[in-house]
């Protein structure tokens, strides 16, 4: 069990980061369905096995190859969605007037923070 602890405190120490891991795993694969499904209107419950699947892959690469290929993977996806921010750029270049005013703060809709705050004062 855990070390310097007794035996029946062992199994506790132990459960809290399993169950954390379960629980960032679980929200990774449903993060992952949602955004199949969104994108490319997939099946939430297909888009949650493509999902797991591809991380399990991950994994494999990880535990087979170790770290360096795991890693080259990783830069790989990173540069296919750097891409493709890169083409959405060209494609569909935004307003350089509409950039500038997003840089401006903005008091639009200040009647709702009002009442948000001091909802006595309604």
């Amino acid at each position: 069990m855990a070390a310097g602890f007794p035996d029946r405190c062992g199994s506790g120490i132990g459960s809290k980061p399993k169950a954390v891991s379960v629980a960032t795993d679980l929200a990774e694969v449903v993060g992952g369905a949602i955004a199949l499904c969104l994108l490319f209107d997939v099946p939430v419950l297909l888009g949650g096995l493509i999902a797991g699947l591809v991380s399990l892959g991950l994994l494999l690469v990880q535990n087979k190859r170790g770290q360096r290929p795991f890693e080259r993977v990783i830069i790989g996806f990173l540069l296919v969605i750097a891409v493709g921010f890169i083409a959405g750029l060209f494609i569909a270049p935004p307003d350089a007037g509409e950039m500038a005013t997003g840089l401006l703060p903005r008091f639009d809709g200040m009647d709702y923070v009002g009442p948000a705050l001091h909802p006595q004062q309604r």
